[in-house]
């Protein structure tokens, strides 16, 4: 009974750290949230050490799966989220970038000065910065630095055609901020509108996992071939990827790369 008490709590403490810490502001977009790992990993012991003890084959391998998909599912989110506060900030550095000129400094300088002062925008730049730094010419900088992005491409474009082409180049870089807070506007309204079809694909995705947990708690027999049999472990953890798979799915669709 002890072991019991001791699974479940631990179970318990994982699983609120894992839902209760606030995203750490991670250095690139791309990066996974490590720090997710301990409390998950606290959880999945949790879960392992009642598996164990109840005798459950379901339990002892959907845990595992269900950490996995919470982890990968988290990165995902705070990429969004991410890539969302860079796309907030891009408006904001080209103004600061046009002002800089207007006041007389270079592009180059300006540009490097500028991202600096911006941690979002800093976060995709540092590469172009930190070449700048280096002594490498801006052009050059900007050509071996690659972006999905199409607001941030726009703007790195036009950076170099008036680094190697010249002409007035506080004005063009206005106007390229008011094309890049447009699209940001466009983008933001059609994801918007699309928020309800995604909380519809995500109920129909769980759909499945909701029918099997209703009748298992309807039904004992069901409940023990679920807990208690392989079989009935096969059962949840294709359930557990066919619902993982069809919310990524579903997310790619909706949101893309971002």
């Amino acid at each position: 009974m002890t072991g019991l008490w001791f699974g479940v709590c631990l179970a318990m403490v994982g699983g609120a750290f894992a839902v209760g810490s606030p995203p750490p502001r991670l250095k690139r977009p791309s990066q996974l949230n490590l720090r997710t790992w301990p409390p998950l990993l606290l959880a999945v012991v949790g879960c392992e050490v009642m598996a164990v003890i109840w005798r459950s084959p379901a339990l002892a391998t959907a845990a595992p799966l269900l950490a996995l998909m919470a982890h990968l599912g988290l990165a995902r989110v705070n990429k969004r989220k991410a890539r969302q506060r860079f796309r907030r900030a891009l408006p904001g550095f080209t103004d600061e970038l046009a002002q800089h000129l207007r006041s007389g400094g270079s592009l180059s300088s300006g540009f490097a000065r500028v991202a600096r002062e911006s941690p979002e925008v800093l976060t995709v730049l540092e590469p172009v910065v930190r070449s700048i730094d280096a002594g490498e010419r801006i052009e050059v900088a900007l050509a071996i630095f690659e972006t999905p992005d199409e607001a941030l491409r726009l703007v790195l474009l036009t950076v170099r055609l008036l680094v190697t082409t010249g002409g007035p180049a506080s004005s063009t870089i206005d106007r390229v901020g008011e094309n890049v807070r447009a699209v940001i506007a466009s983008e933001e309204e059609a994801k918007a509108l699309a928020g309800q079809g995604t909380a519809s694909a995500a109920v129909l995705a769980a759909l499945p996992v909701g029918f099997g947990a209703l009748t298992a708690f309807s039904n004992s027999d069901v409940a023990r071939l679920y807990a208690f049999e392989w079989v009935g472990a096969a059962c949840v953890v294709t359930s557990l990827l066919l619902t993982g798979a069809g919310w990524f799915w579903i997310d790619s669709l909706m949101w893309g790369r971002s």
